[in-house]
This record gives C-alpha cells, sequence and structure tokens, in this order.
C-alpha cells in the first residue's frame, strides 16, 4: 500500500511517534538493569494511568487485543511480559547512518 498524501504520511509519523512514547516511558520505568523484584515494584508503584499504558504496550508487543472497557486490575503482568517488552524495544532503538559523499 503506497501512501500517496502528505496528511496520510502525517497520520503514519503521528502513530509512530506515539508507539515510541510508550516504548520511551516503559523503558524509563523498567529499563536500566533492574531485578525482577524492582521490575514488579516499580509495576506495583505506578499510577492508573501508567499501569493503563503499560499493560497496552505488553498486549501490543504479544498480539493481543487491548479492551479498553476493562480495569487495570483485570491485567496479570509478569516479569517475562516486560522483558519481552524491553527486548523488543532494544530492536527498535533508532539507528543513525551516515553517509560519506564526495561533493
Amino acid at each position: 500500500m503506497a501512501i500517496e498524501k502528505w496528511n496520510e504520511i502525517e497520520d503514519v509519523w503521528n502513530v509512530l511517534d506515539q508507539i515510541w512514547n510508550e516504548f520511551a516511558l516503559f523503558i524509563r520505568i523498567f529499563g536500566g538493569g533492574k531485578t525482577r523484584r524492582q521490575k514488579l515494584d516499580a509495576y506495583g508503584g505506578l499510577d492508573k494511568e501508567k499501569k493503563k499504558r503499560v499493560v497496552k504496550l505488553i498486549c501490543m508487543v504479544k498480539g493481543q487485543k487491548f479492551e479498553e472497557k476493562k480495569e487495570v486490575e483485570d491485567f496479570t503482568i509478569s516479569v517475562d511480559d516486560i522483558d519481552l517488552v524491553l527486548e523488543r524495544a532494544k530492536k527498535l532503538r533508532p539507528k543513525l547512518y551516515m553517509e560519506m559523499t564526495n561533493e
């Protein structure tokens, strides 16, 4: 599917930016070499909105549908879920490529 209009490109860019912001939040909360216990404690200390964002990202990475109607307390996450998203984030990290040109 080719994107033909600038507003479509902007829409795609906005979605990608939102997803990257979710990964960045996740990394700030759970990254940095935390132990399994520290990751669970970090999740337990989150407010309801951040828990919802974490659960939504875990569901997205695992290919599961996230139902907005459910309360966050209805979800149980594991350290394996957290580690899965952290591993996926490592693969998505933007890379900078520089091309040398002779002008």
